[in-house]
């Protein structure tokens, strides 16, 4: 959801303001509903207005936690309880099909690895495609992987902004050159994890694994 400018409401800007709460809560319940987890709609200002009242209502009325994280771009909408490192109950399992669960083990481990591997004190965040292939490979992952019958792993993982973990604002990659001239592709933490994945989580989880 990209956002821009600031507005000045006159009255009739305040009822559009008003009608466009209702409307944004009924969008972001719809996506969250068809699992898409980022909302996206024309960069229209006025929404701008709207989003911490939004934010609010779906919170208290619904129970469903929303986050917004600010990009380049502008705004993004996530659902907070989107990602969850384990699924407690037998209703969480259920809801989730053997290729989301897949996925998102797949998901976990590479944000596992990207924050292991960040050196306390540096503001270096970025782990290295090669490194991240690795780590995969030592996991039994390669590129020809298949997740279910409609993902493998270059539809997931990839320096393409169609990639499934970029796209749904869970990684970011950067591409650059080394010295020898060659394309580097480095991968971190996207918009979306910065935003509703505490750390600690993270390395509670690997402490457990880890023993």
């Amino acid at each position: 959801m990209r956002f821009c400018g600031d507005l000045i409401l006159d009255a009739a800007g305040k009822q559009k303001l008003d009608d466009k709460i209702p409307e944004l809560v009924q969008l972001i319940l719809y996506l969250q509903g068809r699992k898409k987890q980022c909302t996206k709609v024309p960069n229209i200002r006025i929404w701008e207005r709207c989003i911490d009242q939004t934010i609010g209502i779906l919170d208290e009325v619904v129970g469903v936690k929303v986050c917004k994280a600010k990009t380049s771009e502008g705004y993004q909408l996530y659902v907070k309880n989107g990602l969850k490192i384990q699924h407690e109950t037998v209703d969480e399992n259920r809801y989730y099909s053997e290729e989301d669960k897949a996925k998102y083990g797949l998901l976990i481990a590479i944000l596992m690895f990207i924050y292991m591997m960040h050196r306390p004190g540096s503001l270096n965040c970025a782990v290295s495609e090669s490194s991240i292939k690795i780590f995969l490979k030592e996991m039994g992952v390669t590129e020809n992987s298949c997740f279910g019958n409609q993902a493998d792993l270059s539809q997931l993982l990839g320096a393409a902004r169609t990639a499934e973990f970029i796209s749904q604002g869970w990684l970011a990659f950067t591409k650059g050159t080394d010295e020898s001239g060659c394309e580097t592709v480095t991968y971190e933490w996207g918009p979306r994890a910065k935003s509703v994945i505490n750390p600690m989580t993270i390395l509670q989880a690997y402490c457990t694994m880890d023993g």
